[in-house]
């Protein structure tokens, strides 16, 4: 008897790249008919090169825990019992998105200090930046940025000022819900 053997898959196709979901990546495929298992090679800039073999065939693979701010780039290949096909070119790169601050920052007060005012708060997520809104009567709204592990901002005032604040977490992500405005002085 003679064995006729077949041919080895032909090279799958990377459609698309997801990061919409924060430190994941979801790789959009259209693999050959004939593909038993795939083999997937990621190449990140922070993370390096990973290889995942012998992936059960799909329409879509995710891959989750990838570094926030990583730039990954992926491309696959096809096996059956008959052999490998060579890899795609590579799709990318793209980068992994990360969580937007989980709270405001808390304990929100302001106060006068001869023609400034005065806001403090007690903590505020440690991987953002904290974003101050100081809104007056007079004088209009003031912003600021004040970095990690700053805990206090000082803007100038206007003699007859009423001044309240709003602060919000923020990060290349995005920003928290706003705290609670403070009382107005």
């Amino acid at each position: 008897s003679v064995l006729v053997k077949g041919n080895a898959p032909s090279i799958p196709r990377i459609t698309k790249v997801s990061n919409d979901t924060p430190e994941e990546m979801t790789i959009y495929l259209d693999n050959p008919a004939d593909a038993e298992s795939l083999d997937l090679t990621v190449r990140c800039d922070i993370e390096g090169t990973q290889t995942f073999p012998n992936l059960n065939v799909g329409t879509s693979k995710t891959l989750k825990q990838i570094t926030a701010g990583d730039k990954c780039s992926v491309a696959v290949s096809a096996k059956n019992q008959w052999g490998s096909s060579n890899f795609s070119s590579f799709y990318g790169p793209v980068t992994i998105t990360g969580k937007i601050p989980s709270q405001a920052p808390s304990g929100a007060a302001i106060s006068v200090n001869s023609n400034q005012i005065l806001i403090k708060w007690n903590s505020a997520p440690s991987d953002s930046l904290v974003e101050i809104k100081a809104i007056c009567s007079l004088s209009g709204t003031k912003s600021a940025i004040a970095r990690s592990g700053q805990y206090s901002y000082s803007f100038s005032a206007v003699p007859g000022d009423y001044c309240y604040a709003i602060l919000t977490s923020k990060n290349d992500w995005g920003y928290s819900e706003s705290s609670s405005k403070t009382a107005s002085i």
